[in-house]
């Protein structure tokens, strides 16, 4: 895209033109694609949602300027999290048998869950109606009915506010039902993500290698997308 938001090259759309000056993307990240031109860093989206369904991505960003140093434009890359229901699924069984990993946005969502494929994508806890009504507008959780948005987890969503004051507390799961487990949960260093690690008995592994791994998917994709800008 040029420093406009007006989409210059599409790699699936043979008409750059038709396609929406920024991406069609809600204002909040057109906002943070405009600074991230004007600073020059590296922009990392959270998961964007399509509004007409499908299957969500992230995108990352990288500044492209003239031999001057003149900022003219955006690569702008994306990338389905795949990778990262990957490691988070590797992951189960890492603690103990029985043991699995939920990474979870910055508004309880679940990224991935490494046991209940049917939780992917849905809230701990339902939202208010409006805070329901921003995270569609924005393209924070799928498009679909208010009802079937999020699951009942009061405990899980409590201990998450309350993890940097401890990071170890029990909760119930989807997965396991009504059987209490001890949890584990530290925040990734570059996102605003949580990890948290699942078992029913009382030995917890810290999820460290698993963060570990996330960070470096993460900053791998990065510095290549910063090295292909830098060609073009």
């Amino acid at each position: 895209i040029d420093r406009y938001g007006s989409v210059l090259l599409h790699t699936e759309e043979e008409d750059a033109s038709l396609v929406p000056s920024f991406l069609g993307l809600p204002d909040g990240i057109q906002l943070a694609l405009t600074e991230a031109l004007s600073s020059g860093a590296v922009y990392i989206s959270p998961l964007i949602f399509p509004p007409a369904g499908g299957t969500p991505s992230f995108i990352v960003t990288s500044r492209i300027q003239s031999d001057a140093g003149v900022p003219i434009g955006m690569l702008v890359a994306s990338f389905s999290p795949q990778e990262l229901q990957n490691i988070v699924i590797a992951a189960n069984d890492t603690a103990d048998i029985g043991s699995y990993a939920i990474l979870l946005d910055e508004n309880n969502l679940r990224i991935v869950h490494g046991r209940d494929a049917q939780t992917q994508y849905r809230l701990l806890v339902p939202p208010s109606q409006s805070e329901y009504e921003r995270l569609v507008n924005s393209m924070r959780v799928p498009n679909l009915s208010y009802g079937v948005i999020a699951t009942n987890l009061p405990a899980f969503d409590q201990g998450l506010a309350q993890m940097d004051e401890t990071p170890f507390f029990t909760t119930e799961d989807s997965f396991s039902g009504v059987v209490e487990n001890s949890v584990a949960v530290t925040r990734l260093e570059t996102r605003y993500w949580n990890l948290a690690f699942l078992q029913s008995q009382a030995v917890i592994l810290e999820p460290v290698a698993t963060q570990t791994r996330v960070n470096l998917l993460i900053a791998v994709v990065v510095t290549g997308l910063s090295i292909l800008a830098a060609s073009l």
